[in-house]
């Protein structure tokens, strides 16, 4: 046989553990980008088509850069002797969110702010509190 170039040796075997392993990989990294990307975009386009309102989805930090800006900003001014306004300073966030997407007093409002992937509802109107029994 030797003869007809068989050769004779031994074939190598197939690499399931590295097959095993990149399916693995590749089935983690679809459930990373549904958790951080797909899951909260779908979220976002359902609760915009019920009418709620909020920021725009920013990956895995969510709002707390803009948060921490915003409270950085806040307790840099002093507030006026004689104010006692002070949901801007103690709420930046809730305060500039209820600037650009309308205010409570007109009508009863959910805002959705981004907490690390995950959107949370915040209601601001008491009658939606107690409604859902919160107060």
């Amino acid at each position: 046989m030797a003869a007809l170039g068989g050769g004779g040796g031994a074939q190598a075997p197939f690499p399931w553990g590295l097959v095993v392993l990149c399916t693995v990989a590749a089935w983690c990294a679809v459930r990373a980008v549904e958790w951080a990307w797909w899951r909260p975009r779908r979220l976002a386009r359902a609760l915009r088509s019920q009418g709620l309102r909020g920021t725009a989805y920013r990956s895995l930090a969510g709002d707390a850069p803009l948060t921490e800006r915003l409270d950085r900003e806040a307790r840099s001014r002093p507030m006026p002797l004689g104010c006692h306004d002070v949901v801007p300073r103690a709420m930046p966030l809730f305060h500039q969110t209820m600037k650009e997407h309308g205010t409570a007093r007109c009508f009863p409002r959910l805002l959705f702010p981004w907490r690390t992937g995950t959107r949370l509802l915040e209601p601001n109107h008491y009658e939606i509190c107690r409604n859902t029994g919160l107060v």
